[in-house]
């Protein structure tokens, strides 16, 4: 009975054994080629001098692409081919087959060939040369086709011999006008990458260096994720500039329907962005008008501020609210706008969010976002209708309780007024509270006064200058401020304060989360102000939650 279960075991791990060396991805096999000829004793004044160098780079730049090279230098007719038939046996137990070729090359009757080091302007008159002759002493690059052909997904060859046919001479034995490589009529399922078009030489580079084709070869091979059609491109690109578009390279031959790379492989693709289907609520608050006179130029000096107590008027807070409307509901928000809202109208507006707020549920990504005047009196921080009058009381003199206190009929607090009014999201939920109202307080006339984006601003004293930073016990909610806790924040010139100016340009981009929203937003605020607004968040842990559609594996 042990021996049975012994033998069941040693079956059941041979089995799991198996089965794991099977889902083992096999590693894939590339192989290739590089022969470089230089030296052609036969012919004076051939002198590719920098064909090793070139060599000795392109074989560092293929092993580093993890490939198994063989290099060969100075091949006769026969060593070459040889070698060729070595390769091809090679290339039939491999994924991916490349052969580069540098040295001299020509075009005869229209085919192309590549010279051994025996060849010779005594052989055979190049204008008229016999198949006999052409077979007995060159190469055609049909061979070299060939021997890569085998291999199971890749085969390429790569070719910078289409310099000048050093042996055509006339009858007067000077060199004529250079006949190079032809195009190819390569098998569908083999590239051959010429370094030169048709009729037109390559180069062999400055003395000391690489010939143009084999740097951009070596440089972009080993480029990260470089996909072989673009690869082609960038190597021709770069021969093209570095040789002032006096060198074309030339692609002959199908690209496969199957990617290939160097190095690495396709690029991650972004997951796929949904917009999820949990609530989106949204309460957009602008209060612009302060004395409800339709006249929004009621400044610091105006009758209204100053005999009847109101706050200044604020031109942009209503077209603020407008504008994030907008993008709120192209993100599927339902949104709810109030304008110039009195002390009545608002405090109606956040019990009826609030309502909506529990029926939309736990799940439900909520933004409350508020653009007008808002202070901070004893460390409280409150909201300010626009029909609020200046009360009679020294401001700078009371407690956050006290403030609370006398202020209830004109002002009302954020703490038990909004934030108090929301929900702690599941996971899956959200709270933002926009404060784009951390202004100068409208009722502090005394204190120094500074420039905020062109515009001077009172500043209180530091007890009431802007908002104190807010401190809720809600889990995944957060708090946005137009600026830093205790500074102010500019209204702004144009149609959008500074602040809902770079909300608009990011709130809507797809994939963005909250978190990189925030930074970006604030990053845009302090470059517009030159430093003179920096925002502030506080904002708890919110993962890859976006406010719209984003990846779908958050």
């Amino acid at each position: 009975m042990k021996i049975a279960i012994r033998t069941l075991a040693a079956l059941a791990l041979t089995v799991v054994t198996m089965a794991a060396s099977v889902a083992q991805p096999v590693p894939e096999k590339r192989v290739a080629l590089l022969i470089g000829n230089d030296t052609y004793p036969g012919v004076d004044g051939l002198a590719l001098v920098n064909i090793p160098r070139d060599l000795y780079l392109l074989e560092a730049s293929f092993r580093r692409a993890g490939f198994e090279v063989d290099s060969a230098r100075n091949l006769s007719r026969a060593s070459a081919r040889e070698t060729l038939q070595a390769f091809a046996r090679k290339a039939r137990d491999a994924d991916a087959a490349v052969i580069y070729f540098t040295g001299a090359g020509m075009e005869v009757d229209g085919v192309n060939y590549f010279a051994p080091t025996e060849f010779n302007d005594d052989v055979f008159n190049l204008e008229q040369p016999t198949p006999v002759e052409l077979e007995a002493t060159m190469v055609p690059v049909s061979e070299f086709i060939t021997a890569v052909q085998p291999a199971r997904r890749f085969s390429l060859v790569m070719s910078d011999s289409g310099r000048m046919n050093p042996w055509m001479r006339s009858t007067r034995g000077a060199l004529v006008v250079p006949r190079t490589l032809a195009e190819v009529a390569a098998d569908s399922d083999v590239l051959v990458f010429y370094a030169s078009g048709p009729a037109v030489g390559s180069l062999d580079g400055p003395p000391g260096g690489n010939g143009p084709f084999a740097a951009a070869v070596a440089k972009h091979m080993v480029e990260e994720n470089l996909e072989i059609g673009l690869f082609v491109r960038r190597v021709r690109a770069m021969v093209r500039q570095t040789t002032a578009d006096a060198q074309r390279p030339a692609l002959y031959g199908q690209l496969s329907d199957s990617e290939f790379y160097f190095v690495g492989g396709p690029p991650p693709r972004p997951a796929p962005l949904i917009l999820t289907d949990q609530p989106r609520l949204a309460l957009v608050i602008g209060n612009s008008d302060y004395n409800k006179d339709g006249d929004l130029n009621d400044d610091r000096e105006s009758a209204a501020v100053r005999e009847q107590g109101f706050a200044p008027d604020l031109p942009n807070p209503a077209n603020d609210g407008r504008d994030i409307k907008v993008s709120l509901e192209r993100m599927k928000f339902q949104v709810d706008l109030v304008e110039n809202a009195d002390y009545e109208t608002l405090l109606n507006a956040l019990f009826a969010f609030e309502t909506k707020v529990v029926e939309a549920g736990e799940d439900a990504i909520v933004i409350v976002y508020y653009a007008g005047h808002a202070i901070q009196v004893g460390g409280a921080n409150f909201l300010v209708p626009v029909n609020a009058k200046l009360p009679a009381i020294d401001l700078d003199r009371l407690t956050g309780p006290q403030a609370e206190l006398a202020l209830q009929r004109y002002a009302l607090p954020l703490q038990t007024s909004l934030l108090e009014r929301l929900k702690n999201p599941s996971s899956r939920g959200l709270n933002l509270v926009i404060l784009d109202a951390c202004r100068e307080n409208p009722w502090q006339r005394g204190g120094a006064t500074r420039t905020v984006g062109g515009r001077t601003v009172g500043g209180g004293s530091g007890r009431t200058r802007g908002l104190g930073e807010v401190r809720i016990d809600l889990r995944r909610t957060a708090i946005a401020y137009a600026t830093k806790p205790g500074d102010v924040a500019d209204d702004g010139a144009g149609v959008n304060s500074p602040y809902t100016s770079a909300l608009k340009a990011f709130i809507e981009e797809p994939g963005v989360s909250v978190i990189e929203l925030l930074n970006r937003v604030g990053e845009r605020v302090e470059k517009d102000t030159e430093g003179g607004q920096v925002p502030w968040t506080n904002t708890p842990a919110l993962g890859r939650t976006c406010l719209g559609v984003c990846a779908i594996s958050q």
